[in-house]
Parts: structure tokens; C-alpha cells; sequence
């Protein structure tokens, strides 16, 4: 960040040398507080926040996913296929780092370009519009993955490195406000950033994830209410193909409210492996290394000639959207079709985006919202609208849901954001909350896919040994670890 300053700048001989910029000199250049904003944005392209530890903890923990691979390939991965996860995972710190450079990285931004006076009145409400939304957005996964997490909302002094955990319902606290609120009312729609600006967070983002940030809390009333306003604004709609939102050809489409942007680098941060990780190691260079697989227990899962399946799930001998034909010797029988990317020179950076939040998840938690709110009319009405863009024209496939009994329309909803999402990276935190609605739960997925250690401490991640070292004790573990 530091060395960008004097980029492509024609008056490059009287800027000051880069070995020499301290804090207050480069807060006092109004372009700081971009490039600033732009180093948040490129904590989520880093391999801690892309790779092992964010689909380990997201897919492979949950009954969507397996390791893949072969036998002792990308150790310590089998402990989230076995949900064993030590505490001396090194992809488990690695997640707890990348968001907590994150949250550092956004606490810059709010702590000092809310001082720029000369910044524009917009411009400097957008940036911290962008701060805010990335705040909650780390935060949110800190949360879910760790329970009570230290509450690190401003920048701190060395004497206060230390901070003990604070309570999960204080962080959902200031994810909701001052983060996301702040971010709906200072952030741009959509549509008012130029083309050259795609991918940077929105208004509908922020509605978005404050939608589901109070799903997570049980606040369904507030849930629906966010939804709603996503779905009710002219911004975006569901994608007419499914599969295209996951191709490189519908990058920051119609449906897309927020995705990780993505180029194909030889050197720099602005890649990501996702797409050669799910690929196989037997298969020639072109193939990849084959982690994060579909599981039998998914593909169990969905309806008879569900289209979705095909677009989600790579099997042996089929040949692929872009021609290339899946080997019969392909090591593993299931591989991720949506992380899937044609073959690219530089295979350690994919350049196709990675999807995080989109429009049929918003509408899937204004269906789960409104039933519980008791609405099920409206309820059925979103999950009518997935349903129908599932079917792409076709008939006699997945009939309507008709339930009107509470608990059998959230069961069918609940099927519906698992088959509608797979592999995306929401099963684990899903399957959590849906526990804490439904006490048991979890239990009886894993059962279903085989797995029988299950006990209720695991709905956490421990939190890393190596964190609670470093914080000489005052980091407490989570119970059971």
C-alpha cells in the first residue's frame, strides 16, 4: 500500500520516498484513504482467506464436502472431514489471522479517514461505507466460526494487544451497528459505480449481509425486513441460467451482491487458488489437486433431475463445459463444478471471482424469515421464485412446495438453501444455526452422512493454540478442546 503512493504519478520526483512515509504523511494524502480501503479489499484475495482453512471450515466440516485428494495429501486437512479439528491446526490460525488483519485493516480506515476534511463528502462516506461492511464481514465469520471472539473495534495500543474474548452477542452487536447499518446508509447502489468500479461493495451488500447477520441472531422480524428491501430494489434478480453464476462470463452479474475479485497473476495477491485446489493431482497439469469434493451425503440430497446437480457436481468421464473430458482415472468420483476454471498458465492464481453472497441466498433467507415470522404465504412465494429458475423451463421437475405446517415448510426451505448453495461456502455456519433452532439437528445431518462423532462442542472451532500462547492465557479455549 505503502509503495503505491507514488504510482503512475508524473510528478513522481517530488513525492516523498517511500522509506520515509510514516502514519501522519500518508494520512494526510486524500488518494491514501483509497489505497487504504483497496488493502482491506485484499485481505479476502489472500491464500489464508481463500484456500485450507476457508473451505476446510466451510464445506469440509459439514456433511456437503470431503477432504478429496489422495491419502496424507494436505495434512492437517482430514481433520475437518473427521471433524477432529486440533487446536494446533495451522489452517484454523490462519482463518483467525486473515479476518483479524481484516478487522485491523478496516479499523485504519474509520479511525483515520473520518478525519480527511478535505476528502469529498461522498467519497469519504463510500470508503467508510466499505470499512464498515468489511468490519462486519470479518467479524461475522470470526463469530460463527469461534463463538466469542475479542471485540477489536478501533485501533489498539501495544499495552492492549491482549483482549480477552468478548460475548458473541456483543460482536452480532456491533456487526449490525454501527457496521452494516452504517454501511447501508453511506455506500452507493449498484448500479451508480462506474464499470470500472464493479466488484466494490454496495448498498444491496450491505442489506444483504445485515439480512443474514440477523437471521444468525434469531432476529427473523429484522431478517425479512432486509431482504426485503434487496429484493424490492430494481438492483438485481436471479440469473436465468444457474450456472452461469459460476463462469467467468457471469462475473458481478445480475445476482451477484458480492464476490471476491479475482485476476490470473504470476506475482502480487489478487488471485486465488479456489479454482485449482477442487481439481485432481492424477490428471495432467490442467487438473489441479483435488480438495474440497462434493459428498455422497450432497448428491443424496437433491430431487429427482434437480439441473442444479449437474451444475454442481463433476463426475468421471464427463466432459466439461469448455470440452475438457474428466478422466475415468480421476482420483476422486465427485469433483466442485462451481470452483471450476479452465485450464490457466499461472495455476496458483484462478482468475474467475469467487461468489460470497448472492440474490437466491437473500430470497432463501426472506423465505426462512417470513416462516418463522409466520407468514408462509410469503414464505412460499420466495422459495416458489428459487424453485422456478431451478427448473430451467423444463417440467414435471421439483414440484411446489405446499407445506403449511411451520416446522415441514422450514425443513423444505432448509433443503432448499442446501441444494441451491452447495459448495459455496454456507453448509457449516447453516447447519449450526439451524442446531440452535432446531437442537439436534446437526447430529442427524452428520449421522446421515456417516459421520457418528458429533457432539454439540464441536459447533465451534477451537480457538488456535498458538493465539492463547501468544496472548500469555487471557485468550480462553472453547469448552471441549
Amino acid at each position: 500500500m505503502m509503495m503505491g503512493l507514488g504510482a503512475c504519478n508524473e510528478d513522481f520526483l517530488d513525492t516523498v520516498p517511500p522509506a520515509s512515509i510514516t502514519p501522519p504523511t500518508f494520512w494526510a494524502n486524500d488518494s491514501s484513504a483509497t489505497l487504504a480501503v483497496n488493502a482491506i479489499y485484499n485481505t479476502i484475495n489472500g491464500w489464508d482467506h481463500i484456500s485450507f482453512g476457508s473451505f476446510g471450515i466451510k464445506n469440509i466440516y459439514s456433511d456437503d464436502a470431503d477432504k478429496g485428494s489422495i491419502p496424507g495429501d494436505g495434512v492437517p486437512m482430514p481433520e475437518f472431514d473427521e471433524l477432529n479439528v486440533l487446536p494446533s491446526n495451522i489452517h484454523v490460525n490462519g482463518w483467525w489471522n486473515s479476518n483479524f488483519q481484516g478487522v485491523n485493516r478496516a479499523n485504519q480506515v474509520l479511525e483515520n479517514v473520518a478525519g480527511m476534511s478535505s476528502l469529498d463528502e461522498n467519497k469519504r462516506k463510500q470508503l467508510l461505507g466499505e470499512a464498515h461492511f468489511f468490519r462486519a464481514y470479518y467479524f461475522f465469520n470470526l463469530v460463527r466460526a469461534f463463538g466469542d471472539v475479542p471485540k477489536v473495534n478501533r485501533l489498539l495500543t501495544p499495552d492492549e494487544f491482549n483482549l480477552a474474548r468478548s460475548p458473541k452477542a456483543e460482536i452480532y452487536n456491533e456487526i449490525i451497528f454501527p457496521d452494516l447499518e452504517k454501511a447501508v446508509e453511506w455506500l452507493p447502489e449498484k448500479s451508480e459505480y462506474a464499470a470500472s468500479q464493479m466488484g466494490r461493495i454496495t448498498k444491496g451488500a450491505a442489506r444483504g449481509m445485515l439480512a443474514k447477520a440477523y437471521l444468525f441472531s434469531q432476529d427473523n422480524a429484522n431478517a425479512l425486513k432486509y431482504a426485503v428491501e434487496v429484493i424490492t430494489s430494481p438492483e438485481y434478480a436471479l440469473q436465468n441460467d444457474y450456472a452461469m453464476n459460476f463462469r467467468s462470463l457471469g462475473e458481478n452479474g445480475v445476482e451477484s451482491l458480492f464476490e471476491v475479485q479475482c485476476s490470473n497473476v504470476f506475482n502480487g495477491n489478487d488471485g486465488h487458488t479456489i479454482t485449482q485446489l477442487p481439481r485432481d493431482a492424477g490428471n495432467g497439469r490442467n487438473w489441479g489437486w483435488g480438495f474440497n469434493v462434493p459428498s455422497q451425503s450432497l448428491l443424496d440430497e437433491y430431487e429427482t433431475v434437480d439441473p442444479r446437480k449437474d451444475a454442481t457436481v463433476i463426475t468421471r468421464g464427463q466432459t466439461l463445459y469448455d470440452g475438457v473430458v474428466v478422466g475415468l482415472q480421476a482420483k476422486n468420483p465427485y469433483y466442485n463444478y462451481k470452483s471450476y476454471q479452465p485450464y490457466e498458465e499461472n495455476d496458483w492464481n484462478g482468475s474467475k471471482n469467487v461468489v460470497l453472497l448472492r440474490y437466491a441466498d437473500v430470497l432463501l433467507v426472506a423465505a426462512e424469515a417470513a416462516n418463522e415470522t409466520n407468514n408462509p404465504t410469503l414464505a412460499k412465494k420466495y422459495l416458489k421464485e428459487v424453485r422456478d429458475r431451478a427448473r430451467n423451463g423444463m417440467t414435471g421437475i421439483l414440484p411446489e412446495v405446499t407445506a403449511t405446517d411451520k416446522s415441514e415448510l422450514r425443513h423444505a426451505i432448509w433443503h432448499e438453501r442446501r441444494v441451491e448453495l452447495a459448495m459455496e461456502g454456507h453448509r457449516t455456519f447453516d447447519l449450526m444455526r439451524m442446531d440452535d433452532v432446531e437442537p439436534g439437528y446437526a447430529a442427524k445431518a452428520y449421522q446421515k452422512a456417516g459421520k457418528s462423532n458429533w457432539n454439540d462442542t464441536k459447533k465451534l472451532m477451537p480457538v488456535p493454540a498458538i493465539q492463547i500462547d501468544l496472548s500469555k492465557g487471557v485468550l480462553k479455549q472453547n469448552p471441549g478442546y
